[in-house]
């Protein structure tokens, strides 16, 4: 269930729709996601901002989580409550 929703999926008619900020955070190196998918998603969603972190892998959560975190901070502190 889990790789048929991940993968047979596709919302992308569905993001023009989507009006709240939106900070997407993305590895350089992501060998699972390309830069393309996160600059694709930028342009699709109205209010999204796209963060590249110099980083490698897929979750920075996980592996650069004070990068990670300073972003969504960042990303706070301009939005507007």
């Amino acid at each position: 269930q889990f790789a048929r929703a991940t993968f047979q999926v596709d919302n992308r008619a569905d993001l023009p729709a989507v009006h709240q900020p939106c900070l997407l955070i993305e590895c350089t190196d992501d060998a699972l996601v390309p830069v393309t998918v996160g600059r694709f998603l930028e342009a699709s969603l109205p209010h999204a901002r796209l963060h590249l972190l110099e980083a490698r892998g897929h979750c920075p959560h996980l592996t650069h989580p004070r990068e990670t975190a300073a972003a969504i901070r960042e990303f706070l502190a301009a939005t507007p409550a």
